[in-house]
């Protein structure tokens, strides 16, 4: 496994570091938190939920699953009969098969024990991986860990288990956790609103995940890794490949206030907005319909994208490595003879009036 370092942020959820690119996963301030504001609260995703029958939903870098999780959890919780569909993108399993088991500060088990039952099922490598993860990692198992739930795949696995149903494997770990975990009632998501959610995760570059998913999602999630550290995921051609999967009344949230991605999203047609929470802004938001965006970027926003800040990354093979699009990108910029944002700053300030 890659190197990862975890952590418990400021509302009691764990978090992570990847020590390779020098990333965090999720903010200081809490990655379930995180996960609320900037991709659900931010837009509009309870009252969509509310008012239609089905939502789609595209979670661009899963990770340990907080994004999807809470997509679950508003989408069952707003609308116990919708049809729910989540496609996530992720490129490893290593930290995607962590995710039913981190202490992520929800009070009921139902979505770690689907998240669970659908690795049992669909990945014959799981198992063993979570097996010898365990008895590697005893300490991280202690300290980060859903105890109740390390508790429901040991006995899962010490029983023999070997159904390949997957509503059966789900019945199963039911039944293990309220027989033998917790006597307490069944509340909030139950069991039988698991046959409208409809869940899958590609393991590969996203990228190439991208090319072979089909059109219509309601909702994108973007929440790659940092794009001056890692581009990959935010170049014009990538983000011109999302926009060809979103629906007409869709919209796309992203952590990042990258004036490049902003820049991109704009000149690929969106209208875009910024997320304001707890009188802070950060965040992005961008959807073809204007009705979708509840606070509008500044002049001040719209006229540092036209500096060199505002300059795309490029990826038109979609197969370049981060190095590369940014050293071509630096060298756009060097090119460049419009006004730097610098410049522009010391002219115009810093944008915060």
């Amino acid at each position: 496994m890659e190197k990862i370092d975890f952590n418990f942020t400021q509302d009691g959820s764990v978090g992570m570091y990847d020590g390779i690119t020098k990333d965090i996963f999720h903010s200081v301030t809490g990655a379930k938190k995180e996960s609320f504001d900037k991709f659900i609260f931010s837009t509009g995703f309870e009252k969509y939920c509310k008012e239609n029958n089905s939502v789609n939903v595209l979670d661009i870098c899963f990770g340990i699953g907080y994004n999807t999780k809470a997509a679950i959890y508003f989408a069952l919780n707003n609308n116990p009969k919708i049809k729910l569909k989540i496609t996530a993108l992720e490129i490893s399993k290593d930290v995607a098969y962590l995710s039913p088991f981190i202490i992520d500060g929800y009070e009921t088990p139902e979505i770690k024990l689907f998240l669970l039952a659908h690795f049992l099922q669909n990945y014959d490598d799981f198992t063993d991986y979570i097996k010898d993860y365990f008895r590697k990692e005893p300490d991280i198992k202690k300290n980060y860990f859903c105890p109740d739930m390390c508790l429901v795949f040991e006995s899962y696995v010490n029983k023999g288990y070997g159904c390949k149903v997957s509503e059966a494997i789900l019945e199963i770990l039911h039944n293990i956790y309220y027989q033998n975990i917790s006597d307490s009632m069944k509340i909030d998501l139950k069991a039988n609103e698991w046959a409208n959610v409809d869940f899958e995760i590609l393991f590969d570059d996203g990228r190439v995940s991208a090319q072979n998913i089909k059109s219509g999602y309601n909702f994108v999630f973007l929440d790659a890794f940092t794009p001056h550290k890692q581009p990959l995921l935010w170049t014009y051609d990538f983000l011109s490949l999302i926009k060809s999967k979103i629906s007409s009344d869709g919209i796309l949230s992203t952590y990042s206030n990258s004036t490049p991605v902003r820049k991109t999203l704009f000149d690929l047609g969106f209208n875009l907005g910024k997320i304001i929470l707890d009188n802070s802004q950060f965040g992005t938001v961008a959807s073809f319909d204007k009705s979708k965006i509840l606070h509008n970027l500044s002049d001040y926003d719209y006229g540092l994208m036209e500096t060199k800040a505002g300059i795309p990354y490029r990826d038109k093979s979609l197969s370049d490595d981060s190095s590369s699009i940014l050293k071509n990108r630096e060298e756009e910029v060097s090119k460049c003879d419009i006004m730097s944002a610098s410049e522009y700053k010391r002219k115009f300030g810093d944008g915060k009036i």
